[in-house]
């Protein structure tokens, strides 16, 4: 399956043309409530992951512009970070995925 994903075609600008981009969605689009679970910093970190996620999944045939595309997947991951499950808004601490090992701080 990791072959399928590396075969599309992706996004080839540079990624820091759009970081603004995560600023803009942290700032507009974000509900008030989600800043009660998780710092700025820390929404910004998880809306930096959707735009290289955005990257990575970009179809250029779809018809969409990268930027309308990457703001979708800021903004859920941004979501997701937050505590938005199923059930509702459900608060869960910062963590790093596992492959990051121990963080000693």
């Amino acid at each position: 399956m990791g072959n399928l994903i590396r075969s599309r075609p992706g996004y080839d600008g540079p990624i820091e043309e759009h970081l603004g981009l995560v600023g803009w969605v942290l700032a507009k689009r974000m509900p008030s409530h989600v800043f009660e679970h998780l710092e700025r910093h820390d929404l910004y970190q998880a809306g930096v992951i959707g735009l290289l996620n955005a990257k990575r999944l970009f179809d250029p045939g779809r018809g969409l512009k990268f930027s309308t595309f990457a703001g979708h997947k800021i903004r859920w991951s941004m979501l997701i970070a937050a505590g938005l499950t199923r059930k509702g808004w459900e608060p869960r601490p910062a963590r790093l995925p596992e492959r990051f090992g121990e963080v000693n701080v």
